[in-house]
């Protein structure tokens, strides 16, 4: 409502305990909520250390490979240090191009999400509940991509290049980056997602200052690894194994973390409503034990 008026507050009628009482169902729920934010801390420091945990292997895994055994070389580039002897290191133009193609006539119009990764604006707007800007005139602006492309959006300096795994248009705002060779898509994939790859990109421009956009001129600035096209397969076979394991560990925390806050929420219904008769309870309880029937 946006207005309450004080005739419509005066209607309400509410419990109005004993202040004895009032104050002993006070201690009750700060002492039980404490307890229950405290294991909803533990459950936020689970999903910090598990998303630290996800950046560490994709960078190691792109970085080194997985052979712990393999003989290493220095690369001459920070971002990546030491690689197995038998990658090499190239200019990442050797390994990309950009694609100019115009937008197509049956071509869907494509959003870049860090959240999502590349999907159609209707199932973005749709996910998200809102609506994003639609370009209606002036569609010669508009680029093609194909599966497999990466898509250079205005964050990829936050959170990396996103991989494209539909065909569809996108605006110019956007870099469209089609593989030459030696690109097994699925592992660049995680490539440009790793922490040490971002960095690298970050470090070509001021972008937060000067508010440019990310372009295949920063793109360029930061050579990559060739790998055996089988060895890159293997890698991201072993990614998609491992973050699957981590992501189900972080649902179930953050499950946890739901049903935590509904019981607190609860908790405190039922104690202000006088479900709960407090003025006997004294010692510490698990929150999870009180009965609210």
């Amino acid at each position: 409502m946006q207005r309450i008026s004080r005739s419509i507050l005066g209607k309400i009628r509410f419990a109005f305990p004993p202040l004895p009482e009032q104050t002993a169902i006070a201690a009750f729920l700060d002492r039980e909520t404490a307890k229950i934010d405290g294991l909803v801390a533990e459950q936020r420091r689970l999903m910090e250390l598990l998303k630290e945990k996800r950046q560490a292997v994709i960078s190691h895994a792109v970085t080194k490979g997985l052979n712990p055994d393999a003989p290493m070389k220095p690369s001459g580039i920070e971002w990546l240090g030491n690689v197995p002897e038998h990658w090499e290191v190239v200019q990442s133009r050797r390994l990309f191009r950009v694609r100019n193609e115009p937008a197509r006539e049956s071509d869907q119009q494509l959003t870049a999400s860090q959240k999502y990764g590349m999907l159609p604006q209707s199932e973005f707007m749709e996910r998200e509940g809102r609506k994003v800007v639609l370009i209606i005139e002036g569609k010669d602006s508009l680029r093609h991509a194909e599966p497999n492309d990466f898509i250079i959006s205005l964050r990829s300096f936050q959170g990396g290049i996103e991989w494209c795994t539909l065909a569809g248009s996108v605006t110019f705002h956007y870099v469209v980056l089609m593989p030459i060779k030696h690109v097994h898509p699925p592992f660049f994939a995680h490539l440009f997602k790793s922490t040490a790859y971002i960095q690298a990109l970050r470090s070509t421009a001021n972008l937060i200052r000067d508010g440019q956009d990310l372009r295949f001129s920063h793109f360029v600035q930061v050579d990559l690894p060739i790998v055996p096209l089988d060895e890159q397969a293997a890698i991201a076979d072993f990614l998609n194994q491992e973050l699957a394991k981590l992501d189900t560990l972080t649902a179930e925390a953050q499950r946890a973390i739901d049903l935590l806050q509904e019981r607190r929420t609860a908790l405190i219904s039922a104690a202000v409503t006088g479900q709960i008769d407090v003025r006997h309870i004294s010692a510490p309880q698990n929150p999870c034990d009180t009965d609210t029937k």
